[in-house]
């Protein structure tokens, strides 16, 4: 399974009862192997996560983006397939520079 870690703030929107399984970095196990499978079991599993970071399409909505294997991805960019090895980090965009 990847795991995907996420802000305290996002993972707030994670229900109670996966929250308890989840480790301290505040990730939790997905077992898709797609982006597309991903998004759609982000939308059954975590709703309210879904609705914050995914568009209707299944793509990071505007103001997030993902570290795939410590790689940032560029706007609008997913991973492809997903193994068990796999580390997916949603990041809140920050503005400035």
């Amino acid at each position: 399974m990847a795991s995907m870690t996420l802000s305290s703030s996002l993972f707030d929107l994670v229900p109670e009862k996966e929250r308890a399984h989840a480790r301290a970095r505040k990730s939790v196990s997905l077992t898709a192997r797609t982006w597309p499978e991903a998004a759609r079991e982000l939308r059954i599993r975590f709703p309210q996560l879904a609705q914050r970071i995914l568009t209707e399409s299944g793509s990071v909505a505007e103001g997030f983006l993902l570290a795939f294997n410590g790689a940032l991805l560029a706007r609008g960019e997913a991973p492809r397939n997903l193994a068990t090895e796999d580390e997916i980090h949603v990041l809140a965009q920050m503005a400035g520079g």
